[in-house]
């Protein structure tokens, strides 16, 4: 079972925006020393939607050798085109990875009965471990604990879900219905600040993009969880709500997230790929108080 806290981790880029491993390593390395427990490459916050086939392909097998079995490694294989989807899987099962997070298809409305086909067809072609992610505000469609459960009920390598979803009730459903059935489904939020609600509920843990910035942050609240230190818990959980103020400057969280980064010196190339914007220097400067704010 996935639990913890797992990194949805950022893209480095160099000048070109062409991908750069070097930066890329000494980011994993930091998270893996910080003690997540699992790191997710080719999420939204990965730039999976501006990166071609090979591409991905590339970050999914430098990630499982370059981490070398020290954490889990998830990658995101999703696609509106569901053959690129069973091909990016299947990869990532050949080189090793632990489990595919395939994204509900986006762009256009589905129905259940449509999600549950476009998934089957999935589990039918590959074996590896999969999670779902659901990210409806992005990708327009909501996949419902009901769906999930009858997919959970067929397919054992179905083991769990990503929910990045602002409905804290949509997230008490889906580990109800679906841990009723397979207790050892992984329900974890994807919004940072839920992170103390989904535990709570008796949800597994959080793939929240924050933990790119402070991993010790949501390492520590985590742990506290688990020990029931209720004091702990509060001081953490107001560090990740102050955190939360970084996704107010862009639209796009990893515009800001990069730049966190940067002023931290991780990297010294806050660059993402086109379409968007840079921050202004207004913004800038409000990134680094919320940094030494907490």
């Amino acid at each position: 079972m996935f639990k913890g806290v797992i990194v949805p981790t950022v893209t480095l880029f160099d000048d070109d925006r062409k991908i750069d491993f070097k930066a890329n390593e000494i980011q994993m390395n930091r998270l893996i020393e910080s003690g997540v427990n699992g790191l997710f490459y080719m999420g939204t916050t990965g730039e999976f939607m501006h990166m071609n086939t090979d591409e991905r392909k590339q970050i999914i097998k430098w990630a499982v050798e370059a981490a070398g079995k020290r954490v889990p490694i998830l990658v995101g294989t999703g696609s509106t085109n569901i053959y690129e989807t069973v091909e990016l899987t299947n990869y990532a099962k050949e080189v090793g990875a632990d489990a595919a997070v395939v994204i509900t298809p986006y762009y256009l409305r589905l129905t259940q009965e449509e999600l549950y086909h476009y998934y089957r067809k999935i589990f039918k072609h590959t074996d590896i471990h999969i999670l779902i992610y659901n990210y409806p505000d992005l990708s327009g469609n909501n996949i419902s604990p009901q769906t999930v459960s009858h997919l959970a009920m067929e397919y054992e390598n179905l083991v769990g879900i990503k929910e990045t979803i602002e409905s804290v009730s949509h997230i008490r459903k889906m580990i109800l219905e679906v841990k009723s059935i397979r207790p050892d489904f992984s329900v974890l939020c994807g919004y940072d600040d839920h992170t103390i609600n989904t535990l709570i509920m008796g949800g597994d843990g959080v793939i929240g993009a924050l933990a790119n910035i402070r991993p010790d942050v949501f390492v520590s609240l985590y742990k506290a969880f688990i020990a029931g230190d209720w004091e702990s818990i509060r001081e953490y959980n107001s560090k990740i709500l102050k955190l939360m103020k970084l996704y107010d400057f862009n639209p796009v969280s990893m515009v800001a997230l990069k730049k966190a980064l940067e002023i931290l010196n991780i990297t010294r190339n806050p660059k993402v790929r086109l379409p968007h914007a840079s921050l202004t220097e207004v913004e800038v400067r409000d990134i680094q108080s919320i940094l030494e704010d907490i």
